[in-house]
């Protein structure tokens, strides 16, 4: 998958307000920001269920640079680094149950 697979449209009002958590504290080892970037993961999963994690945490750099749009390239590189991180813990716990059940099964 290649790009944004979720039309803009359809981002909802729960995955516009984790990310402004997300990017207003800056800090993902935060309660608040880990809570926030599993309602994103949610959200996303939701929208694209099939995809692997990996698409998903793409999904939200894009809906990041979407509803946070810069023309300034440390800017940009902050916001994404900062929505890399939140959503990097949801994102290796999905990689882990769908490995775990792959082996228990296998």
């Amino acid at each position: 998958m290649r790009g944004r697979k979720i039309d803009p449209e359809k981002y909802t009002n729960d995955m516009k307000s984790a990310l402004a958590v997300i990017l207003d504290e800056g800090a993902p080892k935060t309660s608040s920001s880990k809570r926030a970037a599993l309602m994103l993961y949610r959200e996303i999963r939701k929208l694209m269920p099939n995809a692997r994690a990996k698409d998903v945490g793409v999904e939200a750099l894009w809906i990041g640079r979407e509803e946070y749009p810069t023309q300034d390239e440390k800017l940009a590189w902050f916001r994404d680094h900062a929505i890399r991180a939140a959503i990097s813990v949801p994102l290796a716990i999905d990689r882990e149950k769908r490995v775990g059940a792959v082996g228990e099964s296998g």
